[in-house]
């Protein structure tokens, strides 16, 4: 079944009633939180309290509503279910340009590993904090090697979904996620983000995607 929402409308009444009306006979053994945007990217205190507002209505409420209201069902389920939270590498570290998002990662990776240790045994809860994909903005990266495809990050993803509760979604970006804890490589880390922000959002308005 598809369910067509405009997420940055997350905080208009009634918006999250008109979704789960249509989903309420479903039995839902899987959830993955992936709504994403990048509309607050830039110097914090340049971007419109719209756009912050967009990006908080984005990248947080759809996460944290459709997580409380399906948990319950998944508990009285029989058998095990799963909870797959796309957060990002950008909410492990203050990334230049990238404040509001790197801020909203962030709140889904904490409020991901306190739901892994509430669930308990009925569901999985796995966090997962990527680097980036391969894209066309992408094709002159200083950090080209750690990129991998959206399939390989969705195969990885689904090994460790029961095993970890936490993962970067990858082995290169596991590597990637380890340098990062060295301060030398996180100033590569942040001008390559900064770079790579610049250039996809030239021009453009709007950007919805998922990390």
């Amino acid at each position: 079944k598809t369910i067509q929402a405009d997420f940055l409308k997350s905080l208009q009444p009634g918006f999250f009633d008109q979704i789960f009306a249509q989903i309420e006979e479903l039995d839902i053994s899987v959830l993955v939180n992936a709504t994403s945007s990048s509309r607050a990217f830039g110097i914090f205190q340049w971007k419109s309290e719209s756009d912050i507002m967009d990006a908080i209505s984005c990248n947080i409420i759809p996460m944290t509503i459709f997580t409380r209201r399906l948990a319950s069902g998944m508990l009285r389920r029989p058998n095990k279910s799963a909870i797959i939270n796309l957060s990002s590498a950008a909410g492990l570290y203050p990334v230049p340009m990238m404040g509001i998002f790197s801020a909203t990662k962030a709140y889904v990776d904490v409020l991901s590993r306190v739901l892994d240790r509430e669930a308990g045994s009925k569901i999985d809860v796995l966090t997962v904090n990527p680097w980036s994909l391969k894209s066309v903005v992408s094709k002159r990266s200083p950090l080209k090697l750690f990129e991998v495809s959206s399939n390989t990050l969705a195969k990885s993803i689904l090994r460790s979904l029961g095993r970890e509760s936490s993962t970067a979604g990858s082995l290169r970006h596991s590597i990637q996620t380890s340098l990062g804890e060295t301060w030398k490589m996180r100033s590569i880390f942040n001008h390559h983000f900064y770079e790579n922000e610049q250039k996809a959002n030239l021009g453009k308005e709007e950007n919805i995607f998922v990390v």
